[in-house]
């Protein structure tokens, strides 16, 4: 790692199965690619740190802006009890926004749960736009 590569260089790059990037790594890397691709696995370690460090689940606020229609409470409702994730508080708001704005919060046990479900929630019909913040 210290060797400068030139054009024509031949590197062998061995890998293995549970290790990551070091975040140090971002201040000699040259290539954009290469910055975005370590950057992307540091901040995916980082979510899934911060999910794993308490018992039973993160808190999470989700939010869920959906054109209005009858059953729609329901069908959002619907989904989060399909990952058997129970909701703690739940709310809406109107606003000045031109769609209500529907407000969960969730414990959920690691990203990639949380990621599954705001999927699915963005399937719901009439989803506008979905997204989230740790509580």
């Amino acid at each position: 790692m210290n060797h400068e590569l030139s054009n024509g260089d031949v590197v062998e790059i061995i890998t293995q199965k549970n290790k990551r990037p070091n975040p140090d790594w971002l201040s000699f890397v040259k290539t954009s690619m290469a910055r975005k691709h370590i950057s992307s696995i540091v901040r995916k370690t980082a979510r899934e740190k911060v999910f794993s460090q308490k018992q039973g689940g993160q808190m999470v606020e989700v939010r869920v802006a959906a054109k209005d229609r009858v059953g729609l409470v329901r069908d959002i409702t619907d989904v989060v009890s399909s990952f058997k994730i129970s909701i703690k508080g739940m709310r809406t708001e109107r606003g000045e926004r031109s769609h209500p704005l529907v407000l969960m919060n969730c414990p959920v046990k690691s990203d990639n749960e949380l990621r599954r479900l705001l999927t699915k929630l963005r399937s719901v019909k009439g989803v506008e736009e979905v997204s989230y913040r740790i509580v």
